[in-house]
């Protein structure tokens, strides 16, 4: 108890705290990602399965290849992903990815305290700022359900934002780059980073850097990686459904606004209004909520947004300290302030409440993990999207739905192994599949012809699940 003590005195309370919320955020988000995973509740599992092969071949030599979606290197530029690949030289587990995801995410903690010590005298409004960061819904959200590179922009641009302020420019720069690595939508707010440096006067390299940077990337990404990787233009810039007429009258879309207040700022968020110029670097990003009607109707597309939680964070920093200035000549000041942002720490919580599910194996579950047990490591599989992600640790992996995509050759009937659905293909389990129910009946028309198949022989049904496997020539 005594020797407790003086490591007490000597560790100040506060990064004891700090320390805490991030422990406590990384263990509790990545256990949920795992259950999630273990459960085949992998929000869209096609997509998690095609990032994580990604990582698991970037482990074995093979950085950035994946065979699930398409057959190349990752289409996007989100390389910073990679850096997760060292745990497959020590574990099989993707626990240990959605571990180190999640912590890289939740040490933007440490970014928004640090940020909001600059601004604000004490401790206890600074800690219950990053706890705001710790609980932010749409983060927490999109860090349980997705696998993204855009996520970890996040605490990357907190970062470079915090030694921008401190005018540390290597460490700024340095931060930048990270988060260019993350997603190269990213690069859009990073050139108006280096304009709102001009705004301000700043020396040339805090203009230009960050300006040709972000411009490099974006170059680099639809002109030379895109071709070169796939073969193809870079597609993304498509805003599927792009309406007819662009113009001022799309920022008077109602449901754009419902989405972007409950999105950000339905909660403590609200504060960051009353700072509103960091956010007007995210605003690349939020511009397609009113151009792109897709977004507002799946969460599948929600990462492209994400990296905007850093700019409200900052606004909400800036935000909370012009408060506590209006409140400066009133004793009560502090306390209001506390307040309000507990409230908000309550009501993020409570918007998030879904996401935090703990979902229990089924007997099917349990099922499927069995037949998946029947398969060899190194044997080239085809499988449903659902169970896709149980699969991607393997350097060829194929999904039954498609046989064709962008030029590849993607059909099972080469597999050693196939995993099926006799009755449906499931996407997911928990989130509708948008527009591919024209694909389901290709699915049906191959399974039909695996079974028929003389080259595949059944070796065990359980539930309504079959393993097939090649009969050796």
């Amino acid at each position: 108890m005594r020797r407790l003590g003086e490591i007490t005195r000597t560790v100040r309370w506060p990064a004891i705290a700090l320390a805490a919320m991030i422990a406590a955020r990384t263990i509790g988000l990545s256990s949920l990602c795992h259950q999630r995973y273990f459960t085949f509740h992998s929000y869209w599992p096609i997509d998690l399965a095609n990032i994580n092969q990604a990582i698991w071949n970037a482990a074995h030599g093979r950085p950035q290849k994946v065979t699930i979606l398409y057959d190349g290197l990752r289409e996007h530029f989100d390389h910073l992903l990679m850096a997760l690949s060292p745990v497959y030289w020590f574990s099989d587990s993707i626990f240990w990815v959605f571990f180190f995801y999640s912590l890289i995410i939740s040490s933007g903690i440490l970014a928004v305290y640090l940020l909001a010590k600059r601004e604000i005298s004490g401790e206890v409004i600074p800690l219950l700022l990053a706890l705001q960061y710790a609980v932010f819904p749409f983060l927490v959200r999109l860090n349980i359900d997705q696998l993204r590179g855009d996520l970890m922009a996040v605490p990357m641009l907190l970062f470079a934002y915090f030694f921008y302020s401190e005018k540390r420019f290597r460490l700024f720069i340095f931060f930048i780059a990270g988060a260019l690595l993350c997603k190269e939508s990213v690069a859009a707010p990073v050139v108006i980073w280096g304009l709102y440096a001009l705004i301000q006067r700043r020396s040339s390299k805090w203009v230009l850097l960050p300006i040709l940077s972000g411009l490099g990337v974006l170059a680099f990404t639809m002109w030379i990686y895109n071709p070169m990787v796939l073969g193809i233009q870079y597609r993304h810039t498509h805003l599927g459904g792009l309406p007819e007429n662009l113009g001022l009258g799309l920022f008077l879309d109602g449901a754009s606004w419902i989405f972007l207040f409950r999105t950000f700022f339905a909660h403590g968020g609200l504060i960051s209004v009353l700072s509103p110029v960091p956010l007007l670097m995210a605003a690349p990003l939020l511009g397609p909520v009113f151009v792109w009607p897709g977004l507002l109707q799946h969460p599948m597309w929600y990462h492209v947004l994400v990296p905007t939680v850093a700019f409200v964070m900052v606004s909400m920093v800036g935000g909370t300290e012009r408060l506590l200035s209006f409140f400066s000549d009133r004793r009560a000041g502090p306390a209001v302030v506390f307040g309000v942002l507990l409230v908000g720490v309550v009501l993020m919580v409570f918007q998030a409440g879904s996401s935090y599910r703990w979902y229990r194996q089924s007997d099917e579950d349990r099922a499927i993990w069995s037949l998946i047990d029947q398969i060899p490591r190194d044997a080239f599989v085809a499988a449903p999207p659902l169970v896709l992600p149980a699969l991607s640790g393997r350097d060829r992996v194929h999904s039954l739905v498609m046989k064709k995509r962008r030029g590849h050759d993607l059909d099972p009937m080469k597999a050693d192994f196939v995993l099926l659905n006799v009755n449906e293909v499931i996407w997911s389990k928990t989130a509708d599949a948008p527009n591919v129910k024209k694909l389901d009946s290709l699915y049906f028309s191959t399974i039909d012809e695996i079974r028929t198949s003389s080259d595949f022989d059944r070796i065990e049904r359980k539930r309504d699940w079959e393993l097939y496997r090649r009969i050796a020539p």
